[in-house]
């Protein structure tokens, strides 16, 4: 296990603040709950030359909670490399799912798939080994429309705002979509001079990509900073999308002694995308402060609902 964890710990941190507080949580709440397969592909893919492409196990974990909450049964994957992402899906929906796994590169995936096969859920992936729109292109002429219930996306960075135009018709209303790289090492918070060379050259993609999610008034979305930055929809991202009251009791809030104990915006957006795909409608909140997390909860369930604090 030690073994595992320098892997991690030395490939990506994601965005936390040090490698020793990652190290915390994939030992504390991520590898002990790491089914048996999802261990085995991460120590195939960590001799892999390009191991850093393999999704972050953290950011796997919370995938996995959403496919359980979405019900999902028929998926997408674009960007397949090793599989670790596919695995997690094909271990989480039913044994009659399925999924289209969409990558031009079968080398990679056939060093993953003796691990797939091995436990048992290859007969739930069609995998295509192609370009990703002309796939997409073609689900869509084949009357597929409104019919899937979970998309993950690791690919090429400048062809992201096509997936998503595409996967926006495929997905039905209350599935989900998952972006991976949506910080791209942080580097879309970096001024140029200081942008490492290997993110330059999607780095405008990924600024430009997250900029049209903002605005798309056809989702809830929820920017998460596991792995190298990761973003969830529900068919610079959290203030132009937080409602007025919310920004108000923020403001509110701000020149109180003990302000910073209130609940992060950025989390509270990842807290209203989960209380709206469990239709959540009686709640209970320990520990209130000023109330931005209560408040959000309250503008979130229905008008009948009740929270109790």
């Amino acid at each position: 296990m030690e073994n595992n964890t320098k892997i991690a710990a030395s490939v990506s941190k994601g965005l936390l603040q040090s490698a020793e507080l990652y190290r915390y949580v994939l030992e504390t709440s991520v590898y002990p709950r790491e089914p048996e397969p999802l261990k085995e592909l991460r120590d195939v893919t960590a001799g892999h030359p390009k191991s850093v492409m393999g999704t972050a196990p953290d950011a796997g974990q919370l995938m996995t909670m959403l496919l359980n909450l979405v019900d999902a049964k028929k998926t997408i994957e674009v960007g397949v490399f090793t599989g670790y992402s596919l695995l997690l899906t094909a271990l989480t929906i039913p044994e009659d799912g399925k999924i289209i796994a969409i990558d031009l590169n079968r080398d990679s995936y056939e060093i993953g798939l003796p691990v797939i096969k091995k436990a048992g859920v290859d007969h739930k992936i069609d995998f295509r080994e192609a370009e990703a729109l002309p796939v997409l292109d073609q689900l869509l002429q084949k009357e597929n429309e409104g019919s899937f219930d979970y998309a993950f996306v690791d690919a090429d960075k400048g062809n992201y705002w096509n997936y998503h135009e595409r996967l926006m018709k495929l997905l039905k209303v209350g599935g989900v979509v998952v972006y991976d790289n949506t910080l791209w090492g942080g580097s879309v918070a970096m001024p140029e001079e200081q942008t490492p060379e290997v993110f330059k050259s999607d780095k405008q993609a990924t600024l430009e990509f997250n900029k049209l999610l903002a605005g798309d008034p056809r989702v809830q979305l929820s920017h998460v900073p596991l792995g190298d930055g990761i973003t969830y929809l529900l068919e610079t991202s959290v203030y132009p999308r937080e409602p007025e009251p919310l920004k108000e009791i923020r403001d509110a809030t701000a020149s109180h002694a003990k302000a910073v104990m209130s609940t992060a915006p950025d989390a509270g957006q990842l807290m209203a995308m989960l209380l709206k795909l469990v239709d959540a409608k009686k709640t209970i909140e320990v520990g209130v402060f000023t109330g931005y997390s209560l408040l959000l909860t309250a503008l979130t369930i229905p008008d009948d609902g009740k929270g109790q604090k």
